[in-house]
């Protein structure tokens, strides 16, 4: 393997790897706290829907 690959796997292995805490959202959701990937998904699913639903002629 290249010098130049195996450099980059070896740090994409120490940052997959590498300790700190993940997300518990879980508790997020005790608190009531919003999960930030609902929300922006959420809006994503109303604005293209939104925007798909715009009638008038091609092009304009």
């Amino acid at each position: 393997m290249p010098d130049h690959r195996r450099d980059a796997l070896q740090a994409a292995v120490r940052y997959l790897s590498s300790p700190r805490e993940f997300p518990r959202y879980d508790r997020a959701l005790e608190q009531g706290w919003p999960i930030a990937t609902g929300v922006i998904e959420g809006t994503a699913c109303h604005l293209v829907g939104d925007r798909l639903e715009i009638t008038g002629p091609a092009g304009d």
